[in-house]
């Protein structure tokens, strides 16, 4: 309990656990909480088993197939592998088109059910459950303060005037930054290298706002935790203000955040879902009934306005609401032709053409840049059910189906068993979920670590806030040697995930030393005078090829390593170095398509010049 509560405080304030170490720390911490928690005393085997069943199930998609089962199953995937393959052996492919990343992504979806299931089970001692509103409460503090302190800085694009945004080339660009610290939108540029050119991701830095690199990011985190402060002012200042003095000061507070997310970090799905949980939390606690149905009434059309957004923009309807348009010369908002939109629709069409298991979890970003063909790509679909549609296909699907049902289920009974006057603590948590809900159809902040924690953390104190039909844990029906096997799995699943994700951590410092060295060369093509790129290109290529021993299947890392071995030949003055250097980068670049199906960055050919 104490690792997940301090993880909630300090997540955030670690520029929201994105980078590679932070990213880290938090998931060390949900794995060792869950094992503690399995180990340390009698368990629900449900609980325990939820988890592992879900990693199971997504396990699927990395089990190489024979290419006859692939196609029926998964036929981009098959597709994809073929293309990638060809003149390689073959015969035998998984679903995922970037099985390292789906893998990481595996473990991660099994840490965030752990998590949850910790959560719920901690939650229902009310000491515990006052901690976690405690650490929801500093940490929404912190945040709000942050934010305030530092706003978003246009001309310097830097988070709290310390950790500079901007890019070597165009201030507006990162290249040197792993996706989780831009705003999940690049552009695709071509780099040149003596006869031959190769797309690098130039990517648009976040704009930076408090501790969030990126502005809709801290609009979420807030949305998150700030109703806990709510509760917690609403639960310690009964009986002791006047009730109007308690109201003025929660309704001012929440005039002040909407203010803070929307006219200072100008974040407008954040500050949509952020009064969304407002709304829910107020009609949960509202004890005057004309109160609670106006307020449960404005919440209740915000629900409706976002699934009929969801279909007029995102979905099936959108083609209807484009030939509407065009029928009645009616030009469509700037809104609803949004890069994020499209990067919503692209995740339909993936879907469709791979509806059954999908593409493998966390390969949205990598798939984007090849079915798309532009000049740029998004990383994430910027609508994070969108984008489990696209990855894990109707199975995917199915299990966000039976988690909706199990909290709606909750939430219904939360709202006939608890009259508004003992919910002022709980409606926090439905508050949050909510809020966040909503988010999640415009952005990708269940992708962002340190939002993804608290999300788990809110999760489980939303189902702890019902009490269990039955009395009797479900673990008392069966043997205690079935119990200690299912705790033992569990336990074993979430240590094992740690030195997986250690090294994933170590390949994300490597990839961004690569980066640097690569951008460097860049800058030294383009700008004269620029220093020597040679001594950063062979330090980040020894870096890499060491950590590629241990992670050979992280395709970005070879395909960096082929760029710097291209920019050092391209550099080196004696014609005889070159050749095998362009011998090392094109091994480089044959392990790269090994490693994955969906790669972009191999070298081509110049285009020829017209006369």
């Amino acid at each position: 309990m104490w690792l997940l509560c301090a993880a909630v405080i300090a997540g955030p304030l670690a520029l929201g656990g994105t980078g590679p170490w932070a990213r880290f720390a938090l998931e060390a911490a949900m794995a060792g909480a869950a094992m503690l928690w399995a180990l340390a005393g009698r368990r629900d085997a449900r609980a325990l088993l939820l988890p592992i069943g879900l990693g199971g199930l997504l396990l699927f998609q990395l089990l190489p197939l024979p290419d006859g089962l692939l196609m029926s199953l998964a036929p981009v995937s098959a597709g994809r592998w073929k293309a990638t393959l060809e003149g390689m052996p073959s015969g035998w492919s998984p679903i995922s088109v970037t099985p390292a990343a789906t893998a990481a992504a595996i473990c991660r979806a099994f840490l965030g059910a752990a998590t949850i299931a910790a959560a719920t089970s901690l939650a229902r001692t009310p000491a515990y459950r006052r901690w976690f509103y405690t650490a929801l409460a500093v940490a929404a503090g912190l945040i709000w303060a942050a934010g305030i302190a530092f706003p978003v800085d246009p001309d310097n694009r830097s988070v709290m005037g310390v950790f500079s945004l901007r890019g070597p080339i165009e201030f507006w660009k990162t290249p040197e930054r792993e996706p989780l610290q831009t705003a999940g939108f690049c552009w695709l540029s071509r780099v040149k290298v003596g006869g031959e050119q190769y797309q690098a991701d130039d990517a648009m830095n976040g704009d930076g706002f408090g501790t969030y690199i990126y502005s809709n990011h801290y609009a979420n985190a807030l949305c998150l935790t700030l109703p806990a402060a709510w509760a917690l002012w609403m639960l310690y200042t009964r009986n002791r203000l006047p009730s109007a003095a308690r109201g003025a000061v929660l309704i001012g507070s929440m005039l002040l955040a909407a203010w803070t997310t929307g006219g200072m970090a100008q974040s407008r799905a954040g500050t949509g879902a952020l009064v969304f949980a407002e709304f829910v939390y107020l009609a949960l606690i509202a004890q005057a009934r004309w109160l609670r149905w106006t307020v449960g009434g404005m919440a209740a059309l915000f629900g409706v306005g976002l699934i009929g957004f969801m279909l007029a923009v995102q979905g099936p309807l959108s083609g209807l609401l484009q030939v509407l348009a065009d029928s009645f010369t009616i030009s469509l908002p700037a809104f609803f032709l949004d890069s994020r939109v499209g990067a919503a629709k692209m995740a339909g069409r993936m879907f469709l053409a791979s509806p059954i298991l999908g593409t493998g979890l966390g390969s949205y970003g990598d798939l984007y840049a090849v079915m798309q063909r532009s000049d740029h790509t998004m990383y994430y679909a910027h609508n994070d059910y969108a984008q489990l549609l696209a990855e894990c296909g109707l199975l995917g699907m199915a299990v966000l189906g039976l988690a909706v049902w199990t909290l709606g289920s909750r939430f219904v009974r939360f709202c006939r068993e608890r009259p508004p006057e003992k919910r002022l603590i709980d409606a926090a948590a439905w508050a949050s979920l909510a809020g966040a809900a909503a988010h999640a159809v415009f952005d990708w902040n269940m992708h962002a670590p340190a939002n993804a924690l608290i999300a788990c953390i809110v999760a489980g104190l939303a189902l702890s806030s019902v009490v269990p039909r039955s009395s009797k844990p479900a673990a008392d029906d069966g043997p205690a040697g079935g119990l200690w096997a299912a705790r033992g799995l569990f336990a074993m699943a979430a240590i094992s995930a740690v030195p997986l994700l250690a090294r994933d951590a170590a390949t994300g410092v490597t990839l961004n030393t690569l980066r640097r060295a690569n951008t460097a060369a860049r800058v030294a093509a383009l700008k004269p005078g620029s220093p020597s790129a040679v001594p950063a290109l062979t330090e980040a290529i020894a870096l890499g090829a060491a950590e590629a021993r241990f992670d050979p299947g992280a395709w970005p890392l070879p395909m960096m390593l082929g760029h710097a071995n291209l920019h050092l030949a391209e550099a080196a003055t004696d014609a005889a170095e070159r050749e095998p250097l362009r011998q090392e980068a094109e091994a480089w670049f044959r392990m790269a398509r090994r490693a994955s199906a969906a790669t972009r960055g191999l070298p081509e050919p110049l285009p020829p010049v017209r006369k």
